[in-house]
């Protein structure tokens, strides 16, 4: 049976997700064992974009993978639904470096 999620986190905007937040562990890390059990996750592919190394992080030493824009490309990923504000919150902390 799947974790009960709250009627505003069932509101809440899907969000595309690719690369290393494809690894369920990495929710946890970032928004705790709780958090991540409730999220729900599903394949998707997003059209019209591609992977690109384009920045770097000298604390994480090396590159940094995201997005750019390609009529001709598309991306495997998935969609987390179920995202409450703490939890966006807790994202654009994490990821506001790259």
């Amino acid at each position: 049976m799947s974790p009960k999620v709250s009627r505003a986190a069932r509101r809440s905007p899907a969000l595309f997700f690719y690369g290393s937040l494809m690894d369920r562990s990495f929710w946890r890390g970032v928004i705790g064992a709780r958090a991540a059990a409730s999220l729900r996750l599903v394949p998707a592919r997003l059209r019209g974009w591609r992977r690109c190394w384009n920045g770097v992080r000298p604390d994480l030493g090396g590159a940094v993978l995201n997005l750019a824009r390609d009529p001709k490309g598309h991306l495997w990923g998935g969609l987390v639904l179920g995202l409450s504000e703490e939890t966006w919150a807790k994202l654009d902390e994490q990821e506001s470096s790259h």
